[in-house]
This record gives C-alpha cells, structure tokens and sequence, in this order.
C-alpha cells in the first residue's frame, strides 16, 4: 500500500458500511473507552441513521452524523453576535 513515483497509486477502496458488519462493532468496542461499548443492534441503529457510513477493507470505518440546521444556525448566529462584540471592543 502506498506510492512512489512513476507507479501507480495502490490505495484501499472505500466501501460502504453494513449495519452487520461484525468486525466494525468489534473494533468500536475494542475501543469503548473513547467511544463508547455497544451491543450489535444499537451498533446497526447508528450505521444505519449515519449520514455517511464507510468502511475500508477490514481495518477501519467512519460514522459521520448531520446536525440539524436549526442548531447549526443558532451555533453560527452565537459566534457572529460574539466575534461583533469582540470587534467594536477592539475598535473603541
């Protein structure tokens, strides 16, 4: 795995993540201190309401989840109201 130059690049494919995929649960439980230990059919609930669930070969995977926009505007709408009061401190 890897590259050099004047070859071809030879990288692991990136596949989807199957909610019964039982090396992943494997792996996130091996881990439960940082993440957190879960049994097989809450495993499957995240993959399957992940907003991207992926895999590469046997050896890692990723669970990305979407905020809703109403947190997302208000987490914006905190930091623009800050960042204004901080500059007309600055500007004074």
């Amino acid at each position: 795995m890897g590259w050099r130059a004047g070859s071809t690049p030879c990288w692991p494919t990136i596949d989807p993540l199957a909610p019964h995929d039982g090396w992943a649960l494997a792996l996130n439980n091996a881990h439960a201190v940082e993440l957190s230990w879960l049994d097989a059919p809450r495993f499957g609930e995240l993959v399957q309401h992940a907003f991207l669930a992926c895999r590469i070969a046997d050896r890692a995977f990723l669970l990305a989840f979407d905020q809703p926009d109403t947190t997302a505007r208000t987490s914006c709408g905190f930091a623009h109201a800050t960042a204004d009061s901080s500059m007309s401190t600055v500007s004074s």
